[in-house]
């Protein structure tokens, strides 16, 4: 899968943030498909949209770390500070600490799911 970075038009932001305004939301994942003819077609935005599994795919694209410091001080002016050297989802997914959580979840689940069969 290709993933790569790109600057969105100036007026598809400006309508993303209208859009947001309205809502009286701060942060979206906003949906959308361009065509051949480079119209740009919303689909919806989504206050609790998956986006950090794009790290995968563009690994120089700091997502979790901006994340993390848009969830410290969510606002509408937002600007994410670059670090040096930000943290990334693989780096988490290798720590004993998440496989641990990870093990944690799966029983639960398996539990639940055995609750709701009797």
């Amino acid at each position: 899968m290709d993933i790569a970075p790109i600057l969105i038009p100036e007026d598809i932001y400006l309508k993303c943030r209208d859009v947001m305004e309205k809502l009286g939301i701060v942060h979206g994942s906003f949906d959308f498909a361009v065509d051949d003819e480079n119209r740009w077609v919303f689909f919806e935005v989504n206050e609790a949209g998956q986006f950090l599994w794009l790290e995968t795919y563009a690994p120089s694209l700091p997502i979790l770390e901006f994340a993390t410091q848009f969830l410290e001080r969510p606002s509408k002016d937002f600007r994410a500070d670059r670090l040096a050297v930000p943290i990334k989802v693989a780096e988490i997914c290798r720590t004993r600490e998440y496989c641990e959580l990870l093990e944690l979840d799966k029983e639960n689940v398996e539990s639940l799911e055995m609750t709701a069969m009797l």
